[in-house]
């Protein structure tokens, strides 16, 4: 960011920018700026915090702004990244990134275990499968040395397990709680089912210290639902051979999340017309290419995720499309203002569904009634 805030400022001689990093707790501290009227001019955020904040009135409309903009336009950016920055029929943001889930997987322990590699249109059931293949067990004491995909029990990574078994955290217009449904209960289940049923994935104890990233890299764990986030990391320290899948299908296809980064406007900002020109800038072509080529994110602008910088010929994973196919069908993280507290009350309801002590359905039974006030 800095070298291009250098750039900013060399074009823009009038305009001074001071950069505010926040390097650990990141939302609480901009919460106290916001409410203690001194947020920044321009604050970088995810659509998942956004409602909170859009809620209480704290970004300007940008819509009028981009109509005005000889440089930017709705055009250039992929919709679902604008979306996530929609509030009450205004355009509060510009999109940096967009995120999703695909499946990584280790191509030479597949070689070895003879399996397939993943196809476009494969299955959950069809993962099972590889699974099980690619999860050993060699002294068969119940302790499997190496496991076939990977367990986080983050929203995340349990969502697209939902989505794809058509379920929802909501309704369409988000007032009610629908995760107790059936759709959305199959879809639970069936994740903590790769823990304890099938036994495909690595229980807390067998995974000690270690993250999933870390197995993967180890060879631990054979697949691994991740991010583009971790595309540097696994280009710096992998040892084998390495690509990605899109996430499987199940009885509703193949949904992840199709969520956004970008910036915005303070509502008390001192100078909104220079506030739009910094964003301007940062949103431009040259500033998302250099964004995207460390490898960290998949940009919202189209004519940078469909370039070269990536695309990435050459270099792991040969698949980078799959990023980009996955927005299509993707849906934006379906926050409400109270999201935070929301999202409490889930993930302590489904800690026994991950530990293996409940089952999804008893975890959510009246689960509804302490979200609904929440709503």
């Amino acid at each position: 960011l800095r070298p291009l805030i250098q750039e900013f400022e060399s074009t823009h001689p009038e305009i001074r920018v001071e950069i505010l990093h926040i390097p650990d707790k990141y939302y609480q501290k901009l919460h106290a700026l916001l409410a203690a009227n001194l947020s920044p001019d321009v604050m970088f955020l995810n659509n998942i915090q956004f409602p909170m904040y859009a809620s209480n009135q704290a970004f300007l409309d940008l819509e009028p702004y981009l109509a005005k903009s000889p440089n930017l336009n709705a055009e250039q950016f992929y919709p679902k990244t604008l979306d996530g920055f929609r509030w009450q029929q205004q355009l509060q943001g510009i999109p940096r990134d967009a995120s999703n889930m695909v499946v990584y997987y280790n191509q030479d322990l597949f070689d070895k275990a003879g399996q397939a590699y993943p196809e476009a249109n494969w299955t959950i059931d069809q993962m099972l499968i590889k699974a099980k293949a690619l999860t050993v067990d060699q002294d068969q004491d119940g302790k499997p040395e190496r496991f076939g995909i990977s367990f986080q029990n983050y929203l995340l990574f349990w969502l697209p397990y939902v989505w794809s078994m058509g379920g929802d955290v909501f309704n369409a217009d988000r007032s009610e709680f629908t995760l107790d449904e059936p759709e959305a209960l199959a879809g639970l289940q069936q994740h903590a089912d790769l823990r304890f049923k099938d036994h495909v994935a690595p229980r807390s104890a067998e995974a000690g210290t270690l993250t999933m990233s870390e197995m993967f890299l180890q060879e631990k764990v054979a697949m691994i639902v991740n991010g583009r986030w971790a595309v540097p990391l696994y280009r710096q320290n992998i040892n084998f051979r390495w690509d990605i899948a899109r996430f499987p299908a199940g009885s509703a296809g193949s949904i992840v999340d199709a969520d956004a980064s970008g910036w915005v406007i303070s509502k008390k900002a001192r100078s909104p017309d220079k506030a739009w020109q910094l964003i301007e800038f940062l949103a431009s072509r040259q500033a998302s290419e250099a964004f995207t080529k460390p490898g960290l994110i998949i940009p919202a602008r189209k004519d940078v995720a469909q370039s070269e910088v990536f695309l990435s010929p050459g270099q792991a994973p040969a698949h980078a499309q799959y990023f980009l196919d996955a927005l299509e069908n993707g849906k934006p993280m379906p926050a409400v203002p109270y999201w935070n507290s929301v999202m409490d009350q889930v993930t302590q309801a489904l800690d026994p569904v991950w530990e293996g002590r409940q089952t999804a359905q008893e975890a959510m039974l009246g689960l509804d009634q302490k979200i609904k006030p929440l709503l």
